[in-house]
C-alpha cells in the first residue's frame, strides 16, 4: 500500500503557556503542502517492524517515529502482523516542515486500513497525541487552526499560493528550540488579524501579521536562520516567515516567476530549496 507523505508551514505559531504537565499550549494556523515524502507499506510474517529509507538519512528504529508509532498501536491493539516500511524522505529533516509528524500520522491511517483495524477518527487521534503535537493535524491534512497541544484541529478554507522553501545547512531539533524559548521567549501577534487578512486572501497584509513564538529562540541557535530570514524579507515578497520551530524559511507569494528566480538564487548562496504550492481543497 503507497501513500504520500505531505509537508506543512505555519501562517501562526503562538505558544499561550507551559502546562503544569510539561506540554505547551499553542495555537496555530497550518497549511499542508504539496511536497510530500513517499511511503509503502506491506504485511509481512516476521511479526517485526523494518523500515527501510530509500531516499534520506537512515534512523535507527528505536529514533525512527514511524517505528514507535506502529509499536504503540500494537501494544494497544494487540496484533501479531509485521510490517515492512520503505520511505524515500523529500521532507527535509529538522526543517519546521513536518516531515515526521505526517510520517506518524500517514502510519497510523494506514495500519489501521491495512489491518483492518476499524479505528475511529477519536481513536487515531489518540494515538496520534501520544506521538506528537503536529501529528492530529496530519490525521486529515487540511488547512486548519490547531490549537491546544494538537489535539483541537478546525478545519478552515484553503487558498492558492506558491511556495518557496529556503533551508540553511543547520538543522532546529524541536525540544531544543521549546527549551530555548523558555529563556529567551518569543513574539506573540493579533490571531485575529491574521485570520481576517488570511480570510480575504491578501496575502500582503497577512505578511505584515504573520508571527512565530519560536523564531526568537531558533535564531538565538542557530544565528544563521536570522540572517536568511531578514535578506528574504529585502526581497520584497507577500509573506515571510520561519515554519515550525525551524530551520526553514519560507516564502509564500502568487507570483510564480518571482519563487523561481529567487529558488535559483538562493540556492546558488548555498541553501537548500524547494519549491511547491499550497495543497489546495475546494471547499464543497
Amino acid at each position: 500500500m503507497k501513500r504520500k507523505s505531505y509537508s506543512k508551514i505555519n501562517l501562526t505559531l503562538d505558544i499561550i503557556k507551559k502546562r503544569e504537565d510539561g506540554y505547551h499550549e499553542l495555537k496555530m494556523i497550518m497549511l499542508p503542502l504539496e511536497l510530500h515524502d513517499e511511503m509503502e507499506f506491506i504485511i509481512n510474517n516476521s511479526g517485526k517492524t523494518i523500515i527501510e529509507t530509500i531516499i534520506g538519512p537512515k534512523i535507527a528504529n528505536n529514533e525512527n517515529i514511524i517505528y514507535k508509532t506502529i509499536e504503540l498501536m500494537r501494544s494497544l491493539y494487540k496484533f501479531n502482523e509485521g510490517i515492512n516500511i520503505k520511505i524515500k524522505k523529500h521532507i527535509p529533516i529538522q526543517s519546521g516542515l513536518g516531515g515526521g509528524s505526517s510520517n506518524a500520522a500517514t502510519t497510523i491511517n494506514v495500519v489501521n486500513e491495512l489491518l483492518h483495524l476499524n479505528l475511529e477518527y477519536k481513536d487515531k487521534l489518540c494515538i496520534a497525541k501520544q506521538v506528537g503535537a503536529d501529528v492530529p493535524f496530519f490525521l486529515t491534512n487540511k488547512t486548519a487552526i490547531v490549537e491546544g497541544i494538537g489535539e483541537k484541529v478546525t478545519p478552515i478554507k484553503s487558498i492558492k499560493a506558491q511556495v518557496l522553501l529556503v533551508k540553511p545547512k543547520e538543522g532546529i531539533n524541536t525540544k531544543k528550540a521549546y527549551e530555548m524559548y523558555g529563556f529567551v521567549g518569543g513574539d506573540h501577534g493579533n490571531f485575529d488579524e491574521v485570520i481576517e487578512a488570511y480570510n480575504k486572501d491578501d496575502l500582503s497584509s497577512l505578511g505584515e501579521r504573520v508571527y512565530n513564538s519560536l523564531e526568537r529562540a531558533a535564531f538565538k541557535i542557530e544565528p544563521n536562520i536570522e540572517i536568511l530570514k531578514n535578506e528574504l524579507l529585502k526581497e520584497n515578497c507577500e509573506v515571510v516567515l520561519m515554519s515550525g520551530s525551524g530551520s526553514t524559511i519560507f516564502v509564500m507569494s502568487k507570483n510564480i516567476d518571482k519563487i523561481n528566480q529567487l529558488k535559483e538564487k538562493y540556492q546558488n548562496k548555498g541553501y537548500q530549496t524547494i519549491t511547491t504550492e499550497v495543497k489546495y481543497e475546494k471547499r464543497k
